[in-house]
C-alpha cells in the first residue's frame, strides 16, 4: 500500500510535476499537403489549448496519411512515457494496423511495433527520428479509462522548446531559437534515448529527484519518503491508500 499526503503536505511536488489532460473534440481531416508544400510553409513555432482530463494533458495533433491527407486526433501528452503508441482505429486511419507475420490482422490484445506516422502541432512537424512506435490491437483508445487516440512520449518533443501554460490551458512548442525563454532556468537531468526528464526540489530540507510527468493523474512519492515526512511531522494530515 502506499502512504499518501495530502495536498498541503505535498503542494511543492505537485508544482514541480506537471499533470495532464481532458478530453478534446473529434477527429477531422482536411485538404492534401504534400511534403513540399509543408517544408515551405513550415512554422518555427506554435500554441495550441490543451485540456485536462483527471489532470492529464491532452492536445489535438495532425497526423499525415500516407496520401498526404490529414487526420486529427486527441493525442495523450505524456512526458514519463517511453514509447509512442496508438489505437487500432488510428492506426488503420493511417496504414499502420497491425498485422501478424501471415499479413492477418493481429489478435485483439496483441501489441506490436509499427513505423512512426509524421504529424504536426499546430502546424509544427516534429522531428521524430528515433521514436519507437507500437499499436494496441483491439482498442481504440490507448488506455481503459482515456479518450485519447495516441499517447505522445518525451523523447517526440525533446528537440523542441516546450511551454506549459497550465492556468491559460496552451501548449507552445517551438525550435530552438525561435523564441526567447522567461522565467528562472534550473538544471535537470535527462535520459537523451527516451526523453525522460528529473528536477531536483528541496523537501523538507531533503534533496528529492522528482520526474516531470504530464502523463500522470497525481504526484506520486515513494513509500520512504512519506514514511520519513510523518515520523518528523506526525501533525501533518495523512491517509493510507491502495
Amino acid at each position: 500500500m502506499n502512504r499518501c499526503l495530502d495536498s498541503r503536505v505535498l503542494a511543492s511536488v505537485a508544482a514541480l510535476l506537471v499533470l495532464c489532460g481532458r478530453p478534446s473534440s473529434g477527429q477531422q481531416a482536411a485538404a492534401v499537403v504534400s511534403p513540399e508544400e509543408m517544408v515551405a510553409t513550415a512554422a518555427r513555432s506554435a500554441t495550441i489549448p490543451f485540456t485536462l482530463d483527471h489532470n492529464r494533458l491532452m492536445v489535438d495533433v495532425q497526423f499525415v496519411r500516407s496520401d498526404g491527407t490529414m487526420r486529427t486526433a486527441q493525442v495523450w501528452l505524456d512526458t514519463g512515457n517511453q514509447r509512442f503508441s496508438l489505437g487500432e482505429k488510428l492506426a488503420a486511419d493511417l496504414g499502420l494496423a497491425p498485422m501478424s507475420s501471415d499479413g492477418a490482422k493481429a489478435p485483439e490484445g496483441q501489441v506490436r511495433e509499427v513505423p512512426t506516422p509524421r504529424m504536426l502541432v499546430g502546424g509544427l512537424e516534429l522531428d521524430v527520428a528515433g521514436v519507437k512506435t507500437i499499436v494496441h490491437s483491439g482498442r481504440v483508445t490507448v488506455r481503459s479509462g482515456v479518450t485519447a487516440e495516441a499517447c505522445f512520449p518525451a523523447n517526440a518533443l525533446r528537440r523542441l522548446h516546450v511551454v506549459l501554460d497550465y492556468p491559460a490551458r496552451k501548449l507552445t512548442v517551438a525550435m530552438p531559437g525561435a523564441g526567447k525563454p522567461r522565467g528562472v532556468p534550473i538544471s535537470c537531468l535527462i535520459n537523451e534515448e527516451t526523453g525522460l526528464l528529473l528536477v531536483e526540489a528541496l523537501i523538507d530540507g531533503e534533496t528529492v529527484r522528482l520526474g516531470v510527468d504530464t502523463g500522470s493523474a497525481g504526484t506520486w512519492v515513494s513509500t520512504a519518503l512519506t514514511e520519513k515526512w510523518q515520523e518528523r511531522h506526525p501533525q501533518w494530515p495523512s491517509a493510507i491508500g491502495a
